[in-house]
C-alpha cells in the first residue's frame, strides 16, 4: 500500500477576490497541514496541486511562492508541485518551487504530472506533447499502477457535477484507458467530488484548502483499489 497526500488550491493573498476564500490564513494551514502529515499521516508521497497563491500578477508573487515552498520543504516525503490558473506561468513558477521529473516512481508506484494550457470558462486543454507522454507512460515496460497529476480536474463527462473540463477531455479519457491509468488527482474545483470509477481508473478532484472546511486528501492506493480520506486542518 502506498499512501498519497494531496493539497490543492492554498490561495495565499492578504485578501483574496472571494470572501470564502481565506488566503489571509495560507501560511497557518499549510503549516498544519505538514505538522499532520509529519506527525499522523505519513504520507509516501506529496502532492500541491496548484492555485499557491491567488492573484499571479502580484508584486510580490515570488515572495509569497517562497514563504510557502519553505513550508513544502519541511515535510518528511518526497513532495510534487503543479503551478494553477491563478499562479505565475510555469517558467516564473518554477524559479521558485522544484520542477517535477516527467515521471517519478514511488514504492512500485509511477507519477505522471502535467501543467495544461488554461482555457476560457476556467477550463483546461492538453497538448499533443503531453498527450504523447501519456501514451509513452508505460513504454519502458512499468506494469505497476500508474497515478496522474493535474491541477484541473480531469474526470469523465457527466459523471460528477465539477463544472471543469478539458477542450480535449475524449483524447485525454482514452488514453486513461489505454494506459489502464489507476489514478488520476486535481483540485481546481474547490468543492471536490466523490472518487468516480471508470474501467480501471479512478478519477478524484480533492477539496480546497482554503475554504471550509479547510482540508487535505490522502488516498491509500493499493494495486487496484484507491482509499479516499479527509483530513480537517482547524483554522488559526
Amino acid at each position: 500500500m502506498l499512501r498519497i497526500a494531496v493539497i490543492s488550491d492554498i490561495h495565499y493573498a492578504d485578501r483574496c477576490q472571494s470572501p470564502k476564500r481565506k488566503g489571509e490564513w495560507a501560511l497557518h494551514l499549510l503549516t498544519e497541514a505538514v505538522r499532520r502529515l509529519n506527525e499522523d499521516v505519513r504520507p509516501d508521497v506529496v502532492a500541491v496541486l496548484g492555485d499557491l497563491i491567488d492573484d499571479p500578477a502580484a508584486p510580490d508573487r515570488l515572495e509569497r511562492l517562497e514563504q510557502l515552498r519553505d513550508i513544502i520543504e519541511r515535510v518528511d516525503a518526497p513532495y510534487i508541485v503543479l503551478p494553477g490558473n491563478h499562479d505565475p506561468e510555469p517558467d516564473v513558477f518554477y524559479r521558485v518551487m522544484p520542477r517535477p521529473a516527467d515521471a517519478l516512481d514511488i514504492k512500485g508506484v509511477r507519477f505522471i504530472s502535467f501543467v495544461d494550457a488554461e482555457e476560457p470558462g476556467w477550463n483546461a486543454s492538453r497538448s499533443a506533447t503531453d498527450l504523447a507522454r501519456m501514451d509513452a507512460a508505460r513504454a519502458d515496460g512499468h506494469t505497476g499502477p500508474l497515478v496522474m497529476l493535474q491541477h484541473v480536474p480531469v474526470l469523465p463527462p457527466g459523471a460528477t457535477s465539477c463544472p471543469y473540463t478539458y477542450t480535449n477531455i475524449d483524447d485525454v479519457i482514452s488514453r486513461c484507458d489505454a494506459q489502464a491509468l489507476t489514478l488520476s488527482i486535481g483540485g481546481h474545483h474547490h468543492r471536490g467530488t466523490q472518487p468516480v470509477k471508470r474501467n480501471k481508473t479512478t478519477y478524484l478532484c480533492v477539496k480546497a484548502l482554503c475554504e471550509e472546511p479547510f482540508v487535505f486528501t490522502t488516498v491509500d492506493l493499493a494495486e487496484t483499489e484507491a482509499r479516499v480520506a479527509e483530513h480537517t486542518v482547524p483554522g488559526p
